[in-house]
């Protein structure tokens, strides 16, 4: 194949009819999937289609065996005989048995007609669903990256025409796992800018603004002013904002949302130090000045680029590649100056001088002193604790060979 033969496709994947929401994880089950029961219970297999992606094995059997209990023989299809193929939840996982794969994918690629309302499923559940009739996708707990998200989430929405629903169940603990990226993270953490815009900043898309702003995500919904916001409790979904519990207690920084004028304002306090810098140094020609105090034009970019999740000192050092503590100190004094919420957490709020060494260029060990109006603190490294799942597995096969899809009451 030659160069003129490839055809680069981009495709925004932005789902204008499936609405992002965001809530709290909460140990009582029943407090967030009422509305799930009491959809299967009345309608049966005419109830809405879900798929639930749980973030692991132990909370996917969990999951199930709770559905189990609360539904009872209304698991089963009304007027059939009570058998695993008769049943209206599935689960899907990697060690499950070939027919309860089967049964599940098969009654996905039936549309609306197929048995299966409820799919319980891991990230085992992948590619190669293309069902336009699923009603909602669920997170309980939090996936490991923002591409598998996207992905999991776009199985809902296939018909334009039909409203859906991407809900997240997370809490600290979900967030703090290794294996969460920080950009998924940071989507966790948000409580003020639109998820929709948050999730296709991070592949390079926009998108246009959802009219009613309340069928957007949980946070336009707080927002709007539509007059018509009672509707969203009758579409047989979750609703962040009915529940009251939204907002997740997240393990994650603070982000803050910068505005265009405050990036203007801190890249010139940051230009100016470069030039005051340079001007201690005595620097005779352009861009000698960088080398030798390191505050390059890359770094202030950089500073300006990710100002949202700079709060700390230990932020700083992680969004930033700074070797210096007396450019550290001073770009937090100026990061205060313009957004006046920089933390006192390990030396957030210090500011430091350094004294030339005779004979040489270099600088020595920078004295730490305190900036004005900012309290004095020592440096300490980020805490490596350990945050333990309220369900303890994280593995896909935590649990051998189980098989909950096809257990009979």
């Amino acid at each position: 194949m030659t160069p003129k033969e490839v055809k680069h496709v981009s495709i925004n994947p932005d789902r204008p009819n499936v609405k992002l929401c965001l809530a709290t994880r909460k140990k009582d089950l029943s407090l967030t999937f009422n509305y799930i029961v009491n959809d299967i219970k009345t309608n049966r297999q005419n109830a809405s289609l879900r798929i639930i992606y749980a973030s692991s094995l132990a909370i996917c059997e969990s999951l199930v065996m709770f559905f189990l209990d609360e539904l009872d023989d209304d698991i089963y299809v009304q007027g059939r005989p009570h058998s695993p193929a008769n049943m209206l939840l599935g689960m899907y996982y990697r060690g499950a048995a070939p027919t309860t794969k089967s049964r599940i994918l098969q009654s996905l690629q039936s549309g609306n007609d197929g048995f299966k309302r409820l799919i319980i499923a891991t990230v085992s559940l992948g590619m190669g669903i293309d069902n336009a009739h699923i009603k909602e996708v669920i997170h309980f707990g939090c996936p490991a990256d923002i591409e598998s998200y996207a992905q999991e989430i776009g199985r809902a929405g296939r018909n334009k025409g039909l409203k859906c629903k991407a809900t997240m169940f997370v809490n600290g603990n979900d967030t703090a796992r290794k294996i969460v990226s920080l950009d998924m993270k940071r989507y966790c953490q948000n409580k003020a800018e639109c998820r929709r815009k948050l999730l296709l900043r991070y592949f390079n898309y926009t998108c246009e603004a959802i009219d009613p702003a309340h069928e957007c995500c949980d946070i336009c919904e707080v927002k709007c002013k539509c007059g018509r916001c009672d509707t969203i409790s009758k579409d047989g979904c979750f609703n962040a904002t009915a529940e009251k519990n939204y907002h997740v207690e997240s393990a994650v920084d603070r982000v803050r949302i910068a505005t265009v004028e405050q990036r203007e304002d801190l890249e010139i306090k940051l230009e100016a130090l470069r030039a005051t810098r340079a001007e201690e140094q005595g620097v005779s020609f352009v861009g000698s000045h960088e080398f030798t105090t390191g505050l390059t034009s890359a770094l202030v970019r950089q500073v300006v680029d990710r100002c949202d999740y700079i709060t700390n000192m230990r932020t700083l050092r992680r969004e930033c590649n700074i070797w210096s503590h007396s450019q550290a100190g001073a770009i937090l004094g100026i990061l205060s100056s313009v957004f006046g919420d920089i933390e006192d957490s390990g030396g957030a709020h210090s500011t430091f001088t350094t004294s030339r060494c005779d004979n040489s260029d270099a600088y020595t060990e920078p004295t730490l002193i305190a900036a004005p109006g900012l309290p004095t603190s020592t440096y300490s490294n980020e805490d490596s604790g350990e945050w333990i799942d309220v369900f303890q597995s994280d593995s896909d096969d935590s649990f051998g060979d189980v098989e909950i899809a096809d257990k009979q009451t």
